[in-house]
């Protein structure tokens, strides 16, 4: 009697591997979209925490800009003069100074204030303080400390009488006042061979006539001078990120560095009172924006406000294009032409007003 066959047909088994297979490719399926919609969530959000510190970071530097520069609004547009042993420099006094991007390029955003924590209040000069002279009497010396850096600054600057930064190398509380040789003021002392910021003689820092009694200092502390950009301009690898170049005034090095990753583009324009909207110039309040530098005094006194916006996006682009329109700010789109395949990656974009109220309040 023959024995019954056990176990499974031929058939049976291509089934089953077939079974299988049509499994494996739903699952595959099912995983690959998955993974895919989490990619796309969780780069949305790196590029969401990205844009929002980008643009806090940045309101806070123009909420600070100017603190103890533009106590007195004579001084904004100051052409300074400088030099750090042997290199020669020139900063313009105002609070933020927009390098406006070519052709739709990212801009550039430089803010100068004061590291002074009390009180940043200008100081009189009381005697005349000739160019090659290397101590200023004032007024007072309150606030005032060993190796501030401070700016000479004249009555009524003009291209021929500018202002210059000394660093003090005394210390005006030791002695009290009366240190101005029998003159009855206080002196605050900048020689040249006690620091780098100090030059023998002037050096062509100092204008052919001196300061005179009357015109004033403003004391800097250390200073800040920090600079935002976008790094890596024209590349895609790396990919572009919020950058700041910070100036060390302790040591004349500018240090620079990559805050925020996937900022693609930084917008920024001026808020200036001058009546170009209809209103009327100089009642306070923002007549329009635009990207044009002032090169006067009048004009800086009118730049109220700085409107800025930052593009941050995804960090992995996507296989289809995802975004079908260029993303766009208040002033008008982004220039998204350094990139040719912009469009495979998803965009958030952060704008915001931010006030210069140390130049509204005078502080």
């Amino acid at each position: 009697m023959l024995q019954k066959a056990k176990g499974f047909s031929l058939i049976e088994l291509m089934v089953s591997l077939l079974i299988g297979m049509i499994t494996v490719v739903v699952i595959t399926q099912v995983m690959a979209v998955s993974e895919g919609q989490k990619g796309t969530t969780t780069t949305g959000s790196d590029a969401q925490i990205n844009g929002n510190l980008a643009l806090f970071t940045i309101e806070r530097e123009a909420k600070n800009a100017g603190w103890g520069i533009v106590g007195t609004l004579r001084a904004l547009g100051c052409e300074i003069r400088a030099k750090y042993g042997s290199t020669t420099m020139t900063i313009t006094l105002a609070p933020v100074t927009i390098t406006n991007g070519v052709s739709g390029a990212p801009d550039t955003i430089r803010f100068i204030a004061s590291t002074k924590s009390g009180g940043a209040l200008p100081t009189r000069i009381s005697v005349d303080h000739p160019a090659t002279a290397s101590n200023f009497f004032v007024d007072s010396d309150v606030g005032i400390n060993q190796n501030d850096l401070m700016i000479a600054v004249p009555a009524t600057p003009t291209a021929s009488n500018w202002c210059t930064l000394v660093q003090i190398t005394n210390d005006p509380t030791v002695g009290g006042t009366g240190q101005g040789g029998g003159q009855g003021q206080n002196q605050i002392i900048h020689n040249s061979g006690q620091s780098p910021w100090n030059q023998p003689g002037g050096q062509n820092i100092f204008p052919p006539g001196g300061y005179v009694a009357g015109d004033y200092l403003l004391n800097l502390g250390a200073m800040i001078d920090h600079t935002y950009s976008i790094a890596n301009v024209g590349s895609t690898t790396p990919p572009r990120a919020l950058q700041l170049a910070s100036f060390n005034t302790s040591n004349n090095i500018l240090t620079t560095s990559e805050l925020y990753p996937h900022i693609v583009d930084l917008q920024a324009q001026y808020g200036k009172d001058d009546g170009s909207n209809g209103g009327t110039a100089d009642d306070g309040i923002v007549d329009g924006w635009d990207t044009v530098t002032p090169n006067n005094n009048a004009g800086w006194r009118r730049v109220l406000a700085i409107r800025v916006a930052v593009l941050s996006r995804s960090i992995n682009p996507e296989k289809q294009a995802v975004t079908f329109n260029t993303p766009v700010w208040a002033s008008g789109p982004f220039n998204m032409s350094w990139d040719t395949g912009w469009d495979h990656y998803r965009y958030k974009v952060y704008e915001t007003t931010a006030p210069i109220r140390n130049l509204i309040w005078r502080q």
